[in-house]
Order: C-alpha cells, then structure tokens, then sequence
C-alpha cells in the first residue's frame, strides 16, 4: 500500500479544517482500537499551509477523510520533516526511515 496525503491551505488551516481532520482521524483511531499500523503525521510549510501523511495501515479506516479532502497518493514522507500527530508513540521510528 502507498502512503496518501492531504495539504491544506492557510485558508483551510483559518477555517478550522485541521481540526476537523485532525479530530476525524481520532475518533476512528479511537474506535478501531488504535492500530499500530495506523498513524498520521505532518508537515508545516509556512508559506503554503501544512501537509498531512496518513500510513498505509491507515488507508483503508480513512477512505472518507482522503476522499473529503481530495487526498492523494505519496511516497513516504522525509522522517527528518515530520511530527507524528496521532499514532502510537514508535510509529515515526516503525513507519518512516531516517536518512543515513
């Protein structure tokens, strides 16, 4: 499976759309007992907006989120750049490889 993400814009961010995603993400977390393959991470680009990466082990509880927000395939995003935003404490480390 590929990773997908989602990139809001400054607009988006103002509008409160972070959150909602953010929060949507949580509660299916929540209810599908917190799969450890399941993780989302994210990247703040000042001058753009921020970027969300959602696992391949999240892919198929979040089908409706990525459709919401026109989410699209990716390759696994820069360990160095991102912050895990919900996942198990190690996903960062499992999930995503440093750079040697």
């Amino acid at each position: 499976m590929k990773w997908y993400k989602v990139s809001l814009t400054k607009d988006q961010l103002a509008n409160n759309q972070a959150n909602k995603l953010v929060g949507e993400f949580q509660e299916i977390y929540s209810e599908e007992e917190e799969p450890e393959e399941m993780a989302l991470f994210s990247w703040n680009d000042d001058t753009e907006g921020r970027t969300y990466y959602f696992s391949p082990g999240a892919v198929k509880y979040v089908l409706i989120i990525l459709s919401f927000y026109s989410g699209s395939k990716c390759d696994a995003p820069s360990f160095e750049e991102v912050t895990l935003t919900l996942g198990a404490r190690d996903a960062k480390e499992r999930l995503l490889s440093r750079k040697t």
